[in-house]
């Protein structure tokens, strides 16, 4: 079920907005694939790993234009734990590759919140225990945050996992 009445199921906890639906159908197709990709490669696996306590977190994907450019994806954590975001930036990912390397970045907060290791307090990310108080008000001091800097080192690889799940069907 998705947050908002204009949203569009696109696929099982994958959505995006009528905008995109109308306008941007082949982006779409893109955005399902990929996604189904990640879910057999990273997510799935991810499951099986965790224990029962973790699994009980439901993960939706949406391929939206956020308000941004600069931004190409994001992963929210709700207040409760029990949901996880992951929003894609339809503005800025016109491909397959561009869109595989922005969710294998984005699973790999996926993975951080599953695990405990990246979680919310109030408006404070905490990361292995440690309050954070800034999100990097620039892009250097947000590419040195430490959550950050494991997702940009894992992205390439993660993107991998994507499309080669992608191709093997």
């Amino acid at each position: 079920m998705s947050s908002n009445k204009t949203d569009i199921k696109v696929d099982e906890n994958v959505f995006t907005t009528v905008q995109i639906n109308t306008y941007m159908k082949g982006n779409l197709e893109v955005f399902r694939k990929v996604v189904a990709a990640a879910k057999k490669a990273i997510e799935a696996p991810l499951r099986e790993k965790l224990t029962d306590a973790g699994n009980d977190v439901r993960i939706i994907y949406y391929l939206k234009n956020l308000k941004t450019k600069r931004t190409h994806g994001k992963c929210i954590r709700s207040s409760n734990g029990k949901l996880i975001t992951v929003l894609l930036n339809a503005k800025v990912l016109p491909s397959f590759k561009d869109m595989a390397e922005t969710l294998g970045h984005e699973m790999v907060h996926v993975e951080q919140y599953m695990t405990g290791r990246l979680a919310v307090d109030g408006y404070r990310l905490v990361w292995n225990g440690r309050k954070h108080t800034g999100r990097g008000t620039t892009y250097e001091s947000y590419r040195n945050l430490p959550w950050e800097i494991e997702a940009f080192d894992r992205q390439a690889a993660e993107a991998s996992k994507i499309v080669n799940a992608y191709h093997k069907g």
